[in-house]
């Protein structure tokens, strides 16, 4: 499939050219997720102000009653197709103004990548990737534009640790109070940084997950790994033991551009995030 321009749809716009396709089930997913609920009369509605305005950017060459399908631009009947049918998704999500943005980037044939950005659950937006587009893509997607010079970080964690740490610890003193239970005093200093850090995003955090999908919407995740982009640096949660049947091996590290860009790349190549 050769380099598109960017398409933006809206959600009764994608739904529409779903249903069109065929996709009749994919497309009242992607309807309850951005509009609720609709009754006939209101379906009837929707669709018929996305063909007008899928008309105007000559996405739709009008309806063909014997064979749905054909009444997209080829081009863009392709692109929806090989959204559908993807089986390999890197997705990452964030919340952003109170909203959650998410980034998908599905596999194509060769060494191309479909990139369907979620903005507000309303705004749905297609590109094609080149595979040493994917990285930067990501990296711009969580918003880490400028980077600084930082002292870096290693902390293995359990998930015990992790998760009062994140859920219970609060307060220098809690954090002091943890330090001592886990024994893990070396690294008091560069987790106050770290709460510090996730107390400014809002105690939360980005994600990055790999998912094998289906066409009924059947997804399971085969990898995921908690990011805090914050200021001008990154901090990564993820499991290092790539034997799936071991124990998981938490660490919580804080990496500058190089690191964050080595970490992706090798993910990339090793096949955690492969597309």
């Amino acid at each position: 499939m050769n380099q598109q321009p960017k398409i933006s749809l809206s959600t009764e716009e994608l739904a529409l050219s779903l249903v069109l396709c065929g996709y009749d089930e994919v497309a009242a997913g992607v309807l309850k997720s951005g509009l609720g609920e609709k009754s006939e009369s209101d379906l009837q509605i929707v669709f018929e102000t996305a063909s007008h305005s899928l008309l105007s950017k000559e996405l739709l060459l009008g309806i063909n009653e014997e064979n749905l399908a054909e009444s997209l631009h080829p081009v863009f009947k392709q692109m929806m197709d090989l959204f559908v049918q993807s089986t390999k998704m890197i997705r990452c999500n964030k919340e952003a103004n109170g909203a959650e943005e998410v980034l998908m980037l599905h596999r194509l044939p060769g060494d191309e990548s479909l990139k369907h950005e979620v903005k507000h659950d309303v705004v749905h937006e297609f590109s094609i990737l080149k595979e040493n587009e994917i990285q930067p893509a990501i990296t711009s997607f969580l918003k880490v534009l400028a980077w600084g010079e930082i002292e870096t970080a290693h902390i293995p964690l359990t998930e015990e640790l992790f998760n009062r740490l994140v859920e219970e610890t609060k307060t220098e003193d809690e954090l002091a109070s943890l330090c001592e239970s886990f024994h893990i005093h070396q690294h008091q200093e560069m987790l106050k940084i770290f709460l510090s850090d996730f107390n400014d995003y809002g105690r939360r955090f980005a994600n990055i997950s790999e998912s094998l999908i289906s066409l009924k919407d059947y997804s399971q995740i085969q990898e995921a790994h908690l990011i805090l982009p914050i200021h001008k640096r990154l901090w990564v949660v993820y499991n290092e033991n790539e034997d799936v049947n071991e124990q998981p091996s938490l660490v919580l590290k804080r990496m500058n551009q190089d690191q964050w860009i080595d970490h992706v790349e090798h993910l990339l190549q090793k096949g955690k995030l492969s597309l």
